[in-house]
């Protein structure tokens, strides 16, 4: 579903991604790991249009995306989350969910079925009964799920989670866990998700791309991923490993 190919971004003399390459099957949960500014979110943000790569490409169901703009990335099905929220804060909890159903030119709806729709996932994510509430009104952890529900309200084959469970709870987080897995498992969206709550991205992730200071140093599934002596070091130093 989602190949990149020698993906390289540069922010001045610093390489924030070294010909980095990875892929995405359709129904795959994908996570991606590794210490502060190993370029994960760059590498996101590359994905969504919001950077382009100074070298490589990014293939989405076979269509080269590389060079489109968000916006034309978004409506081909790539949805996404983002590391410091960012919903409409003068708008209400429901309004912020119907602009990603209202403006989603893969499906035309009605006001009242996207008013629908809009709600069905809120009561997924757990804030129906704030759907009034203006959003600047949301604490920390309701905005993230605000931001989660807006992703999914657009239908996206593909969805980009970036820190969903940064600062939730440890129930919180077991709640998280299991919204993802039905996400991917009953409405069949493809997942890649970067986290630094280890715990929960080795327990739900079918396969771990790990990134360190731009470049790619492991891939495979949890169990091994986990094991990994370069993993170890970036992580807790070559001591450790």
């Amino acid at each position: 579903m989602l190949e990149g190919i020698k993906v390289t971004k540069y922010f001045g003399g610093l390489k924030a991604l070294n010909e980095v390459d990875f892929y995405v099957d359709s129904k795959e949960i994908v996570g991606i790991i590794g210490p502060n500014g190993a370029g994960k979110t760059t590498l996101f943000n590359i994905i969504c249009g919001f950077y382009r790569p100074d070298s490589g490409k990014i293939i989405f169901e076979g269509k080269d995306i590389t060079n489109l703009k968000p916006y034309e990335i978004f409506q081909l099905g790539v949805a996404r989350t983002f590391q410091i929220v960012k919903p409409f804060l003068r708008m209400s909890v429901l309004e912020n969910v119907l602009v990603g159903l209202l403006y989603n030119k893969r499906k035309r709806v009605s006001y009242v079925e996207a008013r629908r729709e809009a709600l069905r996932w809120l009561e997924f994510v757990g804030l129906h009964e704030k759907k009034d509430v203006i959003a600047d009104q949301l604490n920390y952890v309701e905005r993230r799920k605000l931001e989660l529900a807006r992703a999914l309200a657009s239908e996206p084959k593909l969805i980009l989670l970036d820190e969903v469970a940064a600062g939730l709870n440890p129930a919180e987080v077991t709640d998280m866990m299991r919204k993802i897995e039905i996400i991917w498992k009953d409405y069949g969206i493809a997942i890649v998700w970067i986290e630094h709550v280890m715990k929960a991205i080795m327990s739900v992730c079918h396969r771990i791309i790990v990134l360190h200071q731009g470049s790619k140093i492991a891939e495979g599934p949890p169990n091994l991923i986990a094991r990994d002596e370069k993993v170890i070091e970036a992580y807790l130093g070559e001591a450790y490993a």
